[in-house]
């Protein structure tokens, strides 16, 4: 059975390190799950439970480390602008039909810079009043004439090779022609697995798109930047045998079209299937490919933000967080390759004596930040006046794709709070299975430089994952680590120290029911000190209400504090008392 811990299920891997999901007749979806591998709260509470006990193997028999040396992700390689004009266009009266054809228009309009934005909601108009430059409506008149392609729209396939061909051939999709450029409408399945395959040797190498709804909501950038759009089911993987079942064509497309993606790729888009398995399900199967995943499953409009220019943060300032930036030096040392040491001893490693400190400090993180939508959706939230110290985790690639969002966040960022990089650094994976690590770690490095970012949160695979060889080479280039969401240690052992950079286990995390205090209280160890890290999911909790939250607390017992100012008090206790 595959079991959820949060970052990672209980697996077997076969030698060929595909993932996916166990192929019972009796399991044909999530619907048909045990609650454990559909709902992250049952998850987390299997993983409170077995969390330690798995950990244990997890150290005893880590997976090896990925040494492959290959080219890496740099980001978008188009030019940047601020428009001194653009266009506009509400579509919040249209139908799907004529937002997703308007959608791919925006993406081929946005080819040679910022020239549509689409609004459909409230976010949109939000982002709209941020951005620089006059905009006027679009009128029909001023779209040009594109070719069309002909597909049938019962057919989720046509529907996704349609998309994916649009951008290849500066096209819009159409379910009636009189002379359309390309007619598929009468392909058989057979035929349109096979011409994707085909097609995706002329899409974008370095990066891909997964997605299972009719309407994706990224599909203007998929067109911009002519990427592959999969809505492919992922192979399907018996454990008992170590096999694939043969007759998954889907699968066999998918594998076919992951082999011609350049090394250490991006997905831009979302998982397959819902829930916590289907998370488990995609990130495995790009780990082990040698792709990252951005998921922006609602998230419009990036053709356009990701036109703009980057966000420059002058070095020695920016409020990206409550302690000091890069010194010269570390920066200076960030640039060079980051060394993978084909050893299992760390430099260092320390577990937390059994006393503790005068009183129990807590680290607050707003968890799920990799998700561009949450940075799209989250603004007033972010903006509460509030006290308690927090920690937001962010995506180090919004301000590769979204600068508007990174820089109003950077800017409005409270004086106590902290932008902490979201798992698991550029990009969600798995880095322990990642088959190309060390391209992976250099982007990872680049991209938290680059925002300024010094702490990580990392998910890593449980069960063989978080290895001390991978957070020791972590550690060169970060601060601090937060790891895992459930509980894999116990508070005794919950904190390593890898040379001068501490990494913490997590204590738990709360994800709908908003019981912190109550949370913090239960993990509290038994002398009632000590250092707590606790995971809060953004969407459902808002700072005012963690601040209502905190305060039910004994402050004599507890102090929330900044996540500069944990991270020193952790380190200060380790090495004092280990000298």
């Amino acid at each position: 059975m595959n079991y959820k811990i949060s970052g990672g299920l209980f697996t077997i891997r076969n030698h060929n390190n595909y993932y996916s999901d166990f192929c019972f007749p009796t399991m044909r979806g999530p619907s048909n799950l045990p609650n454990p591998l559909r709902s992250r709260s049952h998850a987390l509470r299997l993983g409170d439970v077995f969390g330690p006990l798995i950990h244990r193997f997890a150290r005893v028999a880590p997976y090896s480390l990925s040494i492959s040396s290959t080219s890496h992700f740099q980001g978008l390689p188009h030019d940047r602008k601020v428009p001194d004009q653009f266009f506009t266009r509400d579509i919040t009266e249209m139908n799907p039909d004529e937002v997703l054809r308007l959608r791919v228009i925006q993406g081929l309009m946005n080819r040679s810079g910022p020239a549509l934005y689409l609004i459909g909601n409230h976010h949109d108009s939000f982002w709209l009043g941020r951005l620089s430059g006059d905009h006027r409506p679009l009128r029909d008149s001023d779209i040009p004439i594109f070719p069309e392609i002909l597909f049938d729209p019962d057919s989720m396939l046509q529907r996704y090779l349609a998309l994916t061909l649009c951008g290849i051939h500066g096209c819009v999709p159409v379910h009636d022609a009189q002379d359309p450029f390309l007619n598929i409408s009468s392909l058989t399945e057979k035929a349109t697995l096979t011409m994707m395959i085909e097609t995706s040797r002329k899409t974008n190498s370095s990066m891909i798109s997964f997605r299972n709804t009719p309407y994706p909501e990224q599909v203007d950038f998929i067109v911009r930047d002519r990427l592959f759009l999969s809505p492919l089911s992922l192979p399907c993987h018996i454990p008992i045998i170590g096999r694939f079942l043969p007759k998954n064509t889907q699968a066999r497309t998918l594998l076919s079209i992951m082999d011609s993606l350049d090394n250490d790729s991006l997905m831009i888009g979302y998982n397959i299937r819902a829930g916590v398995f289907g998370e488990y399900e995609t990130i495995s199967f790009l780990s082990d490919h040698g792709c990252s995943s951005l998921p922006v499953p609602g998230v419009p409009n990036l053709s356009f933000f990701s036109t703009l220019p980057r966000i420059h943060i002058r070095s020695g300032g920016g409020p990206i967080s409550n302690s000091p930036v890069l010194s010269e030096n570390r920066s200076s040392e960030m640039q060079n390759p980051v060394p993978i040491v084909t050893s299992n001893k760390p430099e260092h490693i320390q577990s937390i004596p059994s006393e503790g400190p005068s009183k129990t400090y807590i680290a607050i993180l707003l968890s799920d930040g990799d998700n561009l939508e949450l940075p799209f959706q989250k603004y007033e939230s972010f903006g509460e006046k509030h006290s308690t110290p927090l920690g937001w985790s962010i995506s180090p690639f919004l301000n590769e794709f979204a600068p508007t969002m990174f820089d109003y966040y950077s800017s409005n960022l409270a004086g106590q709070d902290t932008l902490v990089c979201a798992p698991s650094g550029a990009g969600f994976t798995y880095p322990s299975q990642h088959a190309n690590l060390p391209a992976f770690l250099q982007h990872t490095r680049n991209f938290m430089d680059q925002s300024h970012l010094e702490y990580l949160w990392l998910l890593d695979h449980p069960f063989r994952g978080y290895s001390p060889m991978l957070l020791n080479v972590l550690s060169r280039f970060v601060r601090g680590m937060f790891l895992e969401y459930a509980t894999l240690r116990s508070s005794r052992q919950s904190m390593e120290l890898y040379g001068t950079t501490p990494a913490v286990f997590s204590a738990g995390f709360v994800e709908t029911d908003g019981k912190i205090a109550k949370k913090i209280i239960q993990k509290t160890p038994k002398k009632g000190s000590g250092f707590l890290a606790i995971g809060v999911e953004m969407r459902y909790h808002s700072p005012s209400f963690i601040d209502s939250e905190i305060d039910s607390l004994d402050p004599d017992r507890y102090e929330v504090v900044g996540i500069p100012r944990f991270f020193e008090l952790m380190r200060n206790h380790l090495v004092l008392k280990h000298t």
